[in-house]
């Protein structure tokens, strides 16, 4: 199964995500838009994972969301992807928030201690 962890939005940063997607889309814009319902936070891409990785999943990810605190999410900047005059979609990034990073931080150690490589990536917080 091809997998990965994310946070949710507020029904209100996805009605506002989708007025300006609206409104960008109106204006002509040539990206690939993405509905409004599947905007979320991605805190892990596990990419393939075996079913009896798959299963623990749930569990290491409760034991990361314990304790972390209030999750903000804040509003940096509009980024093209990728950059220039190709760009094809736009993400939103986000303020690294303490509980935000301490989340992401357990998820990866989570994913490591059940056997899942690093991630690719450093983890850079954004609407996707």
């Amino acid at each position: 199964m091809r997998l990965f962890a994310a946070l949710p939005l507020p029904g209100a940063t996805i009605d506002a995500m989708a007025g300006l997607q609206a409104e960008w889309r109106d204006a002509g814009w040539p990206l690939r838009w993405v509905r409004p319902a599947s905007l979320h936070v991605t805190l892990r891409f596990f990419g393939e994972v075996a079913a009896d990785v798959a299963e623990g999943l749930g569990g290491m990810l409760d034991a990361a969301a314990r304790g972390t605190g209030l999750l903000v999410l804040e509003p940096v900047a509009l980024r093209p992807f990728p950059g220039g005059a190709g760009a094809r979609l736009v993400w939103l990034e986000l303020g690294t928030a303490p509980a935000l990073e301490l989340l992401a931080h357990r998820v990866e150690q989570g994913s490591v201690a059940l056997g899942l490589p690093p991630a690719r990536e450093t983890f850079r917080p954004h609407v996707t």
